[in-house]
């Protein structure tokens, strides 16, 4: 991607997903993101976000806002999650997530516990 290679990015991503709200005073409604993302080294990957959203509800309003995050990768198996950010317009909102992953290799074998 040459957006990518001449920002010396490791990926750019967009995504966009519809989610059905059914019921009284609620609102079908989209979201769209676009993602930045730098592999710094193999245990720290940063990556920035922006993203809108329309509005859930016939109460709310539709959103845009940005966040950072980052990967702390300890081995294969185990990594830490941070991101934190904000909105820009709608209903200010900040917001901060921690979170722990387990990467389970399939070319491994599954556990019996995840069903095959």
């Amino acid at each position: 991607m040459k957006l990518a290679s001449e920002l010396l990015l490791d990926a750019f991503f967009k995504r966009y997903g519809w989610w059905r709200n059914p019921g009284p005073g609620q609102r079908n409604w989209s979201y769209a993101g676009w993602l930045l993302q730098r592999v710094l080294s193999p245990r720290v990957t940063l990556g920035g976000e922006l993203f809108r959203n329309t509005a859930t509800s016939t109460q709310d309003r539709a959103a845009s806002g940005c966040d950072l995050g980052a990967v702390a990768n300890f081995g294969e198996k185990y990594h830490l999650l941070v991101s934190a950010g904000r909105t820009l317009s709608g209903d200010r909102e900040t917001f901060a997530c921690l979170g722990w992953q387990l990467t389970v290799a399939a070319a491994r074998g599954v556990p019996a516990w995840f069903g095959r």
